[in-house]
């Protein structure tokens, strides 16, 4: 049993991240063969911290052309990139549609038409919407079902929509399969050098100290990373836009 799960899986990333990484040339041969999407809103997770009202998520569902009737498929969750929608990934989703896969796209909080403030794939907010977006998964007739309220499903995503695929994985046990494109594991360490400090401007007692992380931490390296400038101000920048 636990080989048949560990095939199953291994297929649906091997999949998956051949669709995420051949990209707009695969979908533009093949988008033609989809059927159109059904449009959706959807809940998602807490509006704010003070607010419990769930935002409310712009959704695309596509379904595999093929899928014969009373027949089901493997699912996939696909994020967008910082800055776009669920018009931005329309071409991908319809390839993996084309490659049997039940696809649903999304406008994360913030964007498209979707409510609610960015907050950078917080595990309260955007894993939170996400993860009320697999329980809808769980709920549609055409997707494999791998117990009650567990959907057969992988997330795919590149850079912000990549990280949100790696965040969901960690705190949602349905997820199968994650195939993360250009992103990061730590937006701090990508955007400022490492987020290595020397331990002299922070003092001794500091947890970022240096001489706290050992020596094989990348964080306590003596060697500072590149700042990447333009990245930090354009998403400083956007977050002032939006407070």
């Amino acid at each position: 049993m636990g080989g048949t799960r560990r095939r199953r899986v291994t297929t649906i990333v091997l999949v998956v991240a051949l669709l995420i990484l051949t990209g707009i040339g695969l979908s533009v041969s093949r988008s033609a063969d989809a059927p159109a999407p059904t449009a959706l809103t959807l809940p998602g997770g807490p509006t704010s911290a003070s607010d419990p009202t769930p935002v409310q998520l712009e959704v695309d569902l596509y379904l595999p052309p093929d899928l014969q009737p009373g027949a089901t498929a493997p699912a996939v969750l696909l994020a967008h990139g910082f800055g776009g929608s669920k018009a931005s990934i329309a071409q991908e989703a319809a390839a993996m549609a084309n490659a049997g896969f039940v696809t649903l796209a999304y406008s994360a909080r913030g964007f498209g038409a979707s409510t609610g403030q960015i907050s950078m794939n917080a595990p309260e907010f955007e894993v939170a919407d996400a993860s009320a977006l697999l329980d809808h998964l769980a709920t549609v007739p055409e997707v494999s079902q791998d117990a009650t309220g567990d959907p057969r499903v992988g997330v795919a995503g590149g850079s912000y929509g990549g990280a949100l695929a790696l965040m969901l994985a960690g705190y949602d046990p349905r997820v199968d399969a994650v195939a993360a494109d250009i992103t990061w594991n730590s937006l701090e360490g990508s955007l400022f050098g490492q987020a290595a400090i020397a331990s002299s401007t922070l003092g001794a007692s500091s947890p970022r100290a240096s001489s706290t992380l050992g020596a094989s931490s990348p964080r306590a390296s003596s060697t500072l990373g590149a700042y990447k400038s333009l990245w930090s101000g354009f998403f400083f920048s956007s977050g002032q836009a939006t407070p």
